[in-house]
């Protein structure tokens, strides 16, 4: 797995946790570091968390970037009336 790759799997990983926790008290829950490594381990599988474990920090990083650009495109979509944006 490339760094990218790494990337591209957190920031979906963190789309789908914060899709399934919006709607309930759990959302608080998305500003613990240690909740969000869990579900993101949990969601890409304990292998390849390991593998993104490797690189640089910088790599969680890029993925909240990708992520909140994820939330954009759903939020502009969701206006638009189009559901369940999936990347």
């Amino acid at each position: 797995m490339n760094r990218s790759s790494g990337v591209e799997e957190i920031s979906k990983a963190l789309y789908r946790i914060f899709k399934d926790k919006i709607d309930n008290e759990d959302h608080v829950l998305m500003h613990e570091d240690n909740y969000i490594k869990k579900e993101v381990k949990k969601i890409v599988g304990k292998k390849k968390y390991e593998e993104i474990e490797t690189f640089d920090r910088k790599v969680w990083i890029e993925s909240w970037q990708e992520f909140d650009i994820m939330i954009k495109i759903d939020k502009e979509l969701n206006n638009k009336g189009v559901d369940n944006f999936e990347r």
